[in-house]
């Protein structure tokens, strides 16, 4: 009998470590651009219940690589990836939630999800949620508990969450955290609308004139601004083991990162009516 369990053990450890090793060449794969090989090393192990490979799965159908973009998809890798406690999964799933991508757009559920997430410590989701309790969004505005989750994200060396800590001149009062509710397990697809067609800005002759320098309405910066954030949110979800920030400054923006990142940056800041161009 002792013989038995004992053998039972290590065949267990043998499987475990066989997936394991799967899971790694899947996402070595998948660093180096290599998404068909990472589909197909990290699908199998995906369906067999990995969380860590149903994370990436989610990514490469948010993305469209290796397999046609699909957010429905992406939303149903992240949910199982997600009820198993996998922080970055909760956070992209917020984020699916939050920009109403692949499910109906629900900021309470998304609220829900960056929670999770930043109740393990994930910077970003902690960022994400001081995010939408500044903005009101899925909470009422709550500046104490924007500035606490803002705090923690910066403590973590996040730059966007350090620089937003430059609007609250004195550190909160102390707060106790949220109730978290579970989010509802089932992923319902909304219909698939036609993203309406953006057209680019006219050419303008330039003048001989001096002209004077316009100041953008606050209206226009806020909204400059959020597309900058949305679109490096975007980048960073698709590259997630790639460096990259974006730093808006008035109507122009100042951006790093690796070339694939920085055209995919480009053009959803031209999708979102803010064409950008890298500086030499």
């Amino acid at each position: 009998m002792r013989k038995h369990i004992l053998l039972a053990g290590v065949l267990t450890l043998l499987l475990w470590s066989q997936s394991w090793a799967d899971v790694l060449e899947g996402t070595q794969a998948y660093d180096r651009g290599d998404y068909v090989t990472a589909m197909n090393e990290l699908q199998p192990l995906a369906e067999q219940g990995l969380a860590s490979a149903q994370f990436y799965l989610g990514v490469m159908y948010e993305n469209g690589q290796g397999v046609p973009q699909d957010y429905q998809e992406a939303a149903r890798w992240y949910l199982k990836s997600a009820k198993q406690g996998h922080d970055r999964a909760q956070n992209n799933l917020g984020k699916l939630y939050e920009e109403g991508q692949g499910v109906d757009q629900d900021h309470i559920i998304a609220v829900q999800w960056y929670q999770k997430a930043a109740d393990q410590g994930l910077s970003a989701a902690q960022f994400n949620l001081a995010e939408m309790y500044d903005n009101g969004r899925g909470v009422k505005p709550n500046t104490d508990q924007a500035q606490a989750w803002y705090r923690k994200a910066a403590a973590q060396g996040h730059r966007k969450a350090m620089a937003a800590l430059r609007q609250f001149p004195e550190p909160p009062t102390p707060v106790e955290a949220p109730k978290t509710v579970e989010p509802p397990e089932k992923v319902e697809a909304p219909e698939k609308v036609e993203p309406e067609k953006i057209e680019p800005p006219k050419k303008v002759e330039s003048s001989k004139k001096v002209q004077k320098k316009i100041t953008p309405k606050p209206d226009e910066r806020r909204d400059f601004e959020r597309t900058v954030d949305r679109c490096t949110k975007e980048v960073q979800r698709a590259f997630p083991s790639d460096p990259f920030e974006a730093y808006p400054e008035g109507t122009r923006v100042r951006f790093i990162g690796t070339p694939a990142a920085n055209v995919k940056f480009q053009r959803c800041m031209s999708k979102n009516g803010h064409p950008v161009v890298a500086e030499k």
